[in-house]
């Protein structure tokens, strides 16, 4: 394994040891709207790593249970790949129904795809760690699965078309048209689970706090961006 891959995966296990030293703690649900952030990004563009560059710079003094957690795609894909922390997780953030979200996908769908199931479970997990707050999400629609949550900071991260392919292919040691190929095929992917399970297109961004550009804004600098509205909004 890789050291870069050897890094993600240790950083995964932290994600996943701080949900369930939440679950152990057993907080009781929030009263009030907490603070959690979204981001939403064009592939090619910063999304992960900013997930973590935001938790470099609120987790600081903070007790291990009051500390911020980033999910994405990865964190996910390794609470179901165990079997025994997969099933804490959904009984701990699934027993919750959330009946309105529930009925959205049933009235927008009605003959419900094969995998709606699942994307139902992931969901409600999803809008229950939201409701906890403290919490970075990356990708998964996570802006449209939250959007009636208060407290939630919505970020979408853009770039030119080839400035993406220039950038992917740069941090993954891939040629030119290897990258291209991938990005016009990553673009389809994501502007199709929006419009199947939304109705959105991925070119609207209104539904976003703040959109950045990524070439032009460091992550240093949508770091600093995003904690300034992040202080502004909080309750």
């Amino acid at each position: 394994m890789s050291d870069k891959a050897t890094t993600i995966d240790k950083l995964v296990q932290r994600q996943a040891h701080l949900f369930e030293l939440r679950r152990k703690l057993q907080q009781p649900q929030p009263t009030h709207a907490q603070p959690f952030i979204t981001i939403s990004r064009e592939f090619g563009c910063s999304g992960f790593r900013l997930g973590l560059a935001l938790l470099a710079a609120l987790n600081p003094g903070k007790m291990e249970e009051e500390q911020w957690a980033v999910y994405d795609r990865r964190v996910f894909d390794f609470i179901d790949g165990d079997p025994e922390l997969n099933r804490r997780f959904f009984e701990e953030h699934v027993q919750r129904r959330n009946l309105e979200f529930e009925e959205y996908l049933n009235s927008t769908f009605g003959a419900a795809p094969s995998d709606l199931s699942v994307f139902n479970r992931w969901a409600n997990a999803m809008r229950n760690l939201a409701l906890s707050g403290r919490a970075v999400f990356v990708g998964r629609a996570s802006h449209m699965v939250t959007r009636d949550i208060l407290g939630g900071l919505h970020v979408r991260v853009m770039a030119p078309f080839e400035w993406r392919v220039a950038e992917h292919a740069r941090l993954n040691n891939l040629t030119e048209t290897e990258s291209r190929t991938l990005t016009r095929l990553k673009d389809r992917e994501r502007g199709e689970f929006l419009q199947r399970y939304f109705g959105a297109a991925p070119e609207d961004v209104t539904s976003f706090h703040l959109v950045i550009n990524n070439a032009l804004v460091s992550e240093e600098e949508m770091v600093r961006m995003i904690l300034s509205l992040l202080g502004v909004r909080r309750p």
